[in-house]
C-alpha cells in the first residue's frame, strides 16, 4: 500500500507542478504551500497569531518588507515559514498540553520531512514549477522572505558575537615539545 500511496502522491504532486508551470498565479495558497514545503495556511495563520503576539501574518510580512529590523529571531522564522521551526510550532498550536518530543521523536521527524521533501524534488517538474510559483509570490511577500532571511542572520551573528563575549573561545596552543641536548 505504501509504494502504491507514494505512486499517487507523486502522480498527484507531477499534475500540481505542471499547474503551477502554466499557471502558479491559478494556485491556491494552499497548493502553494504545498509546492513550498509550507504548513497549511490556516496553520500558518494560528502560528503567527500565536507566537508573534498576535500578529497576523500579513502584518509580518509588512513588517519584513518595510523595517525587517524590527523582527525578533521568532518573527523572522515565521516570515520565512521555516519547517523544522514550524514543525514544532504545529505540534504545539495542536496540543499546546503535550510534554515536549524527546530527542528520537525530533530526528525521526526531520528525517521523515526530508524524506518527503526529497520525493517531491525528485520529480522532474519540481524545479521550474518551485520557480514559477516563487516569481508568482507577490513582490512584498517575496521581498519580506528575503528581508526576513538576512535579519535572521544578522540576528545569529549577533548572538554569536554576545556568546563569544561572554564566554570567550581559547585558541589551544599545541604544547611545544622542547628537545634538549643536555
Amino acid at each position: 500500500m505504501t509504494s502504491t500511496t507514494n505512486n499517487n502522491d507523486a502522480t498527484d504532486m507531477e499534475a500540481l507542478y505542471r499547474r503551477a508551470i502554466a499557471d502558479a498565479s491559478s494556485l491556491t495558497q494552499a497548493e502553494t504551500n504545498l509546492i513550498f514545503d509550507w504548513v497549511s495556511p490556516e496553520e500558518d495563520e494560528h502560528i503567527c497569531r500565536t507566537k508573534a503576539n498576535g500578529k497576523t501574518r500579513a502584518e509580518l510580512i509588512a513588517i519584513a518588507a518595510t523595517n525587517p529590523e524590527q523582527l525578533t529571531r521568532v518573527e523572522s522564522q515565521l516570515v520565512q515559514r521555516s519547517t523544522v521551526f514550524l514543525t514544532d510550532l504545529r505540534r504545539e498550536a495542536q496540543n499546546p498540553n503535550q510534554p515536549p518530543p524527546d530527542m528520537m521523536e525530533l530526528i525521526d521527524r526531520a528525517q521523515h520531512f526530508v524524506r518527503s521533501a526529497l520525493t517531491k524534488r525528485k520529480i522532474p517538474l519540481y524545479d521550474e514549477a518551485y520557480k514559477a510559483v516563487w516569481n508568482a509570490l507577490d513582490d512584498q511577500e517575496r521581498l519580506a522572505i528575503i528581508a526576513a532571511r538576512d535579519r535572521l542572520s544578522q540576528i545569529m551573528d549577533e548572538e554569536w558575537a554576545e556568546d563569544n563575549r561572554k564566554y570567550p573561545r581559547r585558541m589551544q596552543q599545541p604544547e611545544q615539545v622542547g628537545f634538549s641536548r643536555d
